[in-house]
């Protein structure tokens, strides 16, 4: 597994969306928020390639002349978006576990994966969620 996609998107759900994308149930895959170097990390370790990188306009007001360089040598779309680059803090999973008290103790997230399905040719959201891995603390 690269390591330093370790949070961002771990190997084994791309491998996951890239049998979704062999099955054609997926069409294209996206990332957001990697720089350069973690692009690239995703770039050569990946069988198909990422379609899309989202750059946060928050975090990144200018981009990386290496990583638009990098974008289109290798023909992926860079876009801007209004997303948060955080999705869960800490906070937020507390406030959310403790809704039900279903949960106990003290989690943290490891990492979340947004994730969207368009229909084609209108480009209309039909779905938005998230996939979380947490870790409890011990």
């Amino acid at each position: 597994m690269p390591s330093g996609l370790l949070l961002y998107l771990p190997m084994v759900i791309m491998q996951g969306l890239e049998d979704l994308q062999k099955r054609k149930l997926v069409t294209n895959l996206s990332v957001s928020d990697l720089d350069k170097p973690e692009l690239e990390e995703l770039y050569q370790s990946a069988e198909l390639k990422p379609f899309l990188n989202q750059i946060n306009v928050a975090s990144c007001c200018v981009i990386p002349k290496d990583l638009i360089a990098y974008t289109k040598s290798n023909d992926i779309k860079l876009v801007i978006t209004a997303d948060p680059r955080v999705l869960l803090t800490q906070q937020k999973l507390h406030e959310v576990l403790s809704v039900g008290k279903m949960v106990s103790g003290s989690w943290n997230p490891l990492w979340t994966m947004r994730y969207k399905t368009v229909t084609k040719y209108t480009g209309v959201i039909r779905h938005r969620g998230y996939l979380v891995k947490c870790a409890k603390d011990s």
